[in-house]
Protein backbone atom coordinates (compact mmCIF):
# COMPACT_ATOMS: atom_id res chain seq x y z
CA UNK A 1 0.00 0.00 0.00
CA UNK A 2 2.86 2.26 0.76
CA UNK A 3 4.84 1.54 -2.72
CA UNK A 4 3.23 4.27 -4.71
CA UNK A 5 3.78 6.98 -1.87
CA UNK A 6 7.19 6.41 -1.15
CA UNK A 7 8.41 7.07 -5.00
CA UNK A 8 6.59 10.68 -5.10
CA UNK A 9 9.67 12.85 -5.58
CA UNK A 10 12.24 10.34 -6.30
CA UNK A 11 13.90 8.75 -9.30
CA UNK A 12 12.65 5.39 -8.10
CA UNK A 13 9.84 3.57 -9.52
CA UNK A 14 7.53 0.88 -8.05
CA UNK A 15 5.21 -1.91 -9.42
CA UNK A 16 2.39 -2.39 -7.94
CA UNK A 17 -1.63 -3.42 -8.59
CA UNK A 18 -3.01 -1.29 -11.32
CA UNK A 19 -6.01 -0.52 -8.49
CA UNK A 20 -3.55 0.63 -6.08
CA UNK A 21 -2.14 3.22 -8.50
CA UNK A 22 -4.81 4.62 -10.15
CA UNK A 23 -6.40 4.93 -6.38
CA UNK A 24 -3.01 6.88 -5.25
CA UNK A 25 -2.96 8.74 -8.85
CA UNK A 26 -5.89 10.70 -7.89
CA UNK A 27 -4.39 12.20 -4.88
CA UNK A 28 -0.72 12.56 -5.45
CA UNK A 29 1.70 13.35 -8.73
CA UNK A 30 2.45 10.13 -9.72
CA UNK A 31 2.87 8.96 -13.44
CA UNK A 32 1.33 5.18 -14.62
CA UNK A 33 3.08 3.30 -17.25
CA UNK A 34 2.44 -0.13 -18.78
CA UNK A 35 5.07 -2.66 -17.88
CA UNK A 36 7.66 -3.58 -20.08
CA UNK A 37 6.93 -7.36 -19.86
CA UNK A 38 3.65 -9.64 -19.38
CA UNK A 39 2.68 -10.04 -15.81
CA UNK A 40 0.61 -13.01 -14.42
CA UNK A 41 -3.03 -11.71 -13.39
CA UNK A 42 -3.34 -11.09 -9.84
CA UNK A 43 -6.07 -13.63 -7.85
CA UNK A 44 -7.82 -13.23 -4.92
CA UNK A 45 -8.95 -16.77 -2.66
CA UNK A 46 -10.31 -17.33 0.52
CA UNK A 47 -10.08 -20.31 2.09
CA UNK A 48 -12.22 -22.24 4.72
CA UNK A 49 -13.16 -25.72 5.93
CA UNK A 50 -15.70 -27.52 3.29
CA UNK A 51 -18.15 -28.53 5.55
CA UNK A 52 -18.66 -24.80 6.42
CA UNK A 53 -19.36 -23.88 3.18
CA UNK A 54 -23.21 -23.41 3.70
CA UNK A 55 -22.41 -21.00 6.83
CA UNK A 56 -24.84 -17.96 6.57
CA UNK A 57 -22.03 -15.81 8.21
CA UNK A 58 -19.42 -17.02 5.52
CA UNK A 59 -21.71 -16.84 2.96
CA UNK A 60 -22.28 -13.10 3.59
CA UNK A 61 -18.59 -12.66 4.20
CA UNK A 62 -18.49 -13.82 0.50
CA UNK A 63 -21.02 -11.77 -1.01
CA UNK A 64 -19.60 -9.09 0.54
CA UNK A 65 -15.86 -9.58 -0.97
CA UNK A 66 -17.18 -10.12 -3.90
CA UNK A 67 -19.46 -7.15 -4.27
CA UNK A 68 -16.48 -5.22 -3.04
CA UNK A 69 -14.41 -6.19 -5.91
CA UNK A 70 -17.30 -5.68 -8.38
CA UNK A 71 -17.43 -2.35 -7.15
CA UNK A 72 -13.59 -1.37 -7.24
CA UNK A 73 -13.72 -2.49 -11.02
CA UNK A 74 -16.75 -1.09 -11.99
CA UNK A 75 -15.34 1.71 -13.50
CA UNK A 76 -13.08 -0.44 -16.02
CA UNK A 77 -15.95 -3.38 -16.41
CA UNK A 78 -19.10 -3.15 -17.70
CA UNK A 79 -22.02 -5.67 -16.80
CA UNK A 80 -24.73 -5.55 -14.20
CA UNK A 81 -24.23 -5.44 -10.29
CA UNK A 82 -23.90 -8.78 -8.66
CA UNK A 83 -26.95 -9.90 -6.33
CA UNK A 84 -26.66 -12.19 -3.45
CA UNK A 85 -28.03 -14.98 -5.74
CA UNK A 86 -24.75 -14.87 -7.70
CA UNK A 87 -22.72 -15.58 -4.72
CA UNK A 88 -22.20 -19.41 -3.85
Amino acid sequence: MAAPFVVIDTECIATVHGRLARLAQRSQPLKLHALPVPMPRMEQAMQWHKYRTHDPGLVWLRGLLHEAAWLMDAEQTAGARPTASRFP
